[in-house]
């Protein structure tokens, strides 16, 4: 059953294997984090802090998000994050803001696929 949250994790698009390897091939500790993955509060955080037009949190929290999704090989949330980032840091507010609607979406995606696939 465990397989099946990787396999389609992977059938998306996310890179499992190399982050299978991050986690040293040790299946349950990977499975571990994707689970944690559910709970983070780093996209929820981004939402209410673009809402208030606080940039400066809102780069603290896509920042964390673009890291665990680095980590756990979720490569499109990944690129989204880090563009944002790169944006924000540039205090390009605006255009960081304008990539939030493609960053809930693979979010969405990504979220959803491992709700239905774990146990």
């Amino acid at each position: 059953m465990a397989q099946n949250v990787i396999t389609a994790l992977g059938n998306y698009g996310c890179d499992t294997q190399t982050a299978l390897e991050r986690f040293l091939g040790k299946e349950e500790l990977y499975l571990k984090f994707i689970r944690k993955f559910l709970d983070d509060k780093s996209f929820n955080d981004l939402k209410s802090f673009i809402s208030e037009s606080d940039y400066e949190n809102a780069l603290k929290s896509v920042h964390s998000l673009k890291g665990v999704s680095g980590n756990l090989g979720f490569t499109a949330l990944y690129d989204v994050a880090s563009d944002m980032v790169t944006k924000f840091r540039a205090q390009q507010d605006r255009d960081a803001v304008a990539e939030y609607g493609k960053l809930e979406k693979v979010y969405t995606e990504i979220y959803s696929i491992i709700r239905e696939n774990i146990s």
